[in-house]
């Protein structure tokens, strides 16, 4: 482990992490929020704080809190919004390498920042005013005091509980990723303790050494998240017999392993710079214990295995992969890609700390000073950046292609061509989708129905009784025309405008002039 950090170092990461900056606020507000998005804002806007955490379909609320939050200070614009998220992700860059050079070396630190800077999945999940990126930030910020904590300090404490708790509260899947990690760490400083004991020592003796010194903090906060998931507990269990938080979830993709890695690192495509890349990610997680095992041996003095990281990163890693998969397979649906970016950044450590031992193994006999290592290394995290940019930019046009539900756009048509109340708007699946563009442009407008599926029978009343003249019908691109077919004997399909992922159908009386 570097103990301190070198000037190259600093400026390498001052550096990539600009360069992540830039990828995050590139065009951050250049489309329309999507559903989740503006699921997300809707329940940071209610009026009060209490009102904010009691709208989400998962979770125990606290993300409607923080956006709450964040709202109330920074406004509730696209491009304010999202920042949240940029700058967690940016943020993330300097944290997960800070980490790698702590239980490894600036090697792997770089390495690893130049992995999450271009990373697809974390540019994509920075540029989404949902939350991912923001709690990922701070557990792992928590856990990279916890790596070197060996003694209680009150106030660092309480910050790290109250970080993990925050966490954990989220999102289920983050409360299997801390639950795990932190299980698997003090589990790895338990053994280690005992393997340096006095032969003399009981086990007793051991315990009561380990709670008051090195493994201290670590069980603390193990105990306190123990009793968390317990309180919840029934609120968890709630949710996994709920089928709804479900029914939109595919089944789990074959060769789930690539799929997953494919997103962390970029699609791959057939003449693609990273084509290719997912299976060689995938051998280098499986061989790291391998690699870490054989390290160990080379070293002058080897140190006891359990304190390698790999088993931590491992078993956050491919102990939520596992989970995941196996649930989804058992229980119900649950491989949701963005579901992954707890553990997240596990894989980039992992890979990042492969490159640095694997330099090591085969350099360090002619590289005494560790020159042309570091050398290597920051060759290999340039081609990393190179490639990974030319994929995103050229190759994918990530900024161009990576298209959302433009209900900015659907919006504003209605605003634009609509100046009265008098006629009818039905949208699907939810009215607040729209009202909330329609509201921000100062708009009379007023959404009068919403259908999550096909035209219902009180809405063919509706147009019926009242004899609209009028019917306009705003749907997300999977919802069918709701009143297709239904109006065949009395209306007309006037007019209809195409957006990304939706469109609106404009239905009159024959010969009646709507606009």
């Amino acid at each position: 482990m570097d103990t301190e950090r070198s000037r190259r170092y600093l400026v390498a990461l001052t550096i990539l992490t600009l360069i992540g900056a830039i990828l995050r606020f590139r065009e951050l507000d250049g489309q329309s929020l999507w559903m989740d998005e503006l699921a997300s804002l809707h329940s940071g806007k209610m009026n009060t704080w209490e009102e904010s955490m009691g709208t989400g379909r998962s979770g125990f609320g606290f993300s409607g809190f923080i956006s709450y939050q964040f709202i109330q200070l920074f406004g509730d614009s696209d491009f304010a919004i999202r920042s949240l998220s940029a700058l967690s992700g940016i943020a993330l860059i300097p944290i997960l390498a800070e980490f790698a050079r702590r239980v490894r070396d600036e090697k792997a630190a770089i390495f690893t920042a130049a992995l999450i800077t271009t990373s697809f999945f974390a540019i994509r999940y920075s540029q989404e005013f949902r939350p991912y990126m923001f709690p990922t930030m701070i557990m792992w910020a928590c856990f990279l005091y916890l790596i070197d904590a060996t003694t209680i300090k009150t106030r660092s404490a309480i910050w790290v509980i109250l970080g993990l708790a925050l966490v954990f509260m989220i999102h289920t899947v983050a409360a299997v990723t801390i639950s795990i990690m932190l299980f698997v760490m003090t589990t790895c400083k338990f053994i280690e303790a005992n393997s340096q004991k006095d032969p003399t020592s009981s086990l007793k003796k051991v315990l009561s050494s380990f709670w008051l010194g090195r493994g201290s903090l670590v069980t603390l906060t193990s105990i306190c998240i123990l009793s968390l998931g317990l309180i919840t507990l029934p609120t968890l269990l709630g949710d996994s017999d709920d089928d709804t938080h479900s029914d939109w979830i595919r089944p789990t993709p074959e060769n789930a392993h690539l799929v997953l890695l494919e997103e962390f690192l970029g699609y791959e495509s057939e003449g693609s710079v990273n084509e290719g890349f997912a299976e060689i990610a995938w051998i280098m997680v499986l061989s790291s214990p391998l690699l870490a095992l054989l390290h160990n041996r080379t070293r002058e003095e080897p140190q006891s295995i359990w304190k390698e990281p790999e088993w931590l990163l491992l078993a956050s890693a491919l102990g939520t992969f596992l989970f995941i998969t196996t649930y989804s397979e058992e229980i119900r649906p649950l491989f949701v890609v963005r579901y992954f970016s707890f553990s997240m950044p596990a894989w980039f450590l992992i890979l990042g700390i492969w490159i640095s031992r694997t330099l090591d193994l085969g350099m360090e006999r002619f590289d005494g000073n560790g020159e042309a290592r570091t050398i290597t290394a920051a060759i290999l995290s340039i081609l990393v950046i190179s490639t990974s940019i030319t994929w995103l930019i050229q190759d994918y046009d990530y900024y161009g292609t990576e298209q959302k539900t433009d209900f900015r756009g659907m919006a504003e048509w209605l605003d634009s061509n609509i100046d009265n109340n008098s006629h009818l708007i039905l949208v699907q699946p939810t009215p607040y989708y729209w009202e909330e563009y329609l509201e921000r442009m100062d708009s009379n407008l007023i959404i009068d129905y919403n259908s999550w599926g096909y035209l219902q029978t009180y809405h063919k009343m509706r147009i019926d009784n009242y004899n609209h003249s009028v019917v306009i019908v705003a749907s997300m691109g999977q919802y069918p025309d709701i009143l297709a077919g239904e109006l065949d004997e009395t209306h007309i399909k006037a007019e209809e405008a195409i957006f990304y992922d939706g469109h609106i159908v404009v239905y009159t009386h024959p010969g009646v002039d709507w606009r």
